[in-house]
């Protein structure tokens, strides 16, 4: 399983480092064929936590399991609290560099392209693409594309993204 994957690949610990930051959360375990999360000096089953909780370790055992390839992550925010979508950014920009991964990532919140701005500004990230999907007046899909100071450029103008 992905779990012990991790262990063998040395990146359970950082697996953990990142729920402890984020979630409180002092371990992940498969315990009784069961993704289970110690809180407390207690595993409780992972299900009776939320589904951010979940979605967050399912990117991340996504990433560390990954190394040199693409992975496309779909609506990365929902289910995160909105106070933690700049440390996953900040995960998801760093891991993706150690991992040697080129993400495309969807979302349709305007707070996570912002936190995303916010966090590879911190950063000086510069190797980024932004595409917007949207349809013409002959309903036709178009891309529009945006490098990176095309991006920070119309977000620090506070221009609409999601949809033009």
């Amino acid at each position: 399983d992905m779990i012990d994957e991790l262990k063998l690949n040395e990146k359970y610990n950082l697996l953990n480092q990142y729920l402890q930051e984020i979630f409180q959360m002092e371990q992940v375990d498969i315990i009784r064929n069961r993704i289970m999360l110690k809180q407390n000096g207690a595993f409780r089953d992972l299900n009776e936590f939320g589904d951010g909780i979940k979605h967050f370790i399912n990117i991340l055992v996504t990433m560390f399991s990954h190394e040199n390839t693409t992975i496309y992550l779909d609506e990365i925010e929902n289910g995160i609290h909105f106070e933690n979508i700049d440390k996953l950014w900040e995960i998801i920009l760093n891991v993706s560099k150690k991992q040697n991964i080129q993400i495309f990532i969807t979302t349709h919140s305007k707070e996570c392209i912002n936190s995303y701005y916010k966090v590879s500004k911190k950063m000086e990230e510069n190797d980024v693409s932004f595409i917007n999907l949207s349809k013409n007046k002959q309903n036709e899909i178009i891309a529009i594309v945006l490098d990176t100071e095309m991006l920070y450029s119309e977000i620090e103008q506070n221009h609409e993204l999601r949809a033009w």
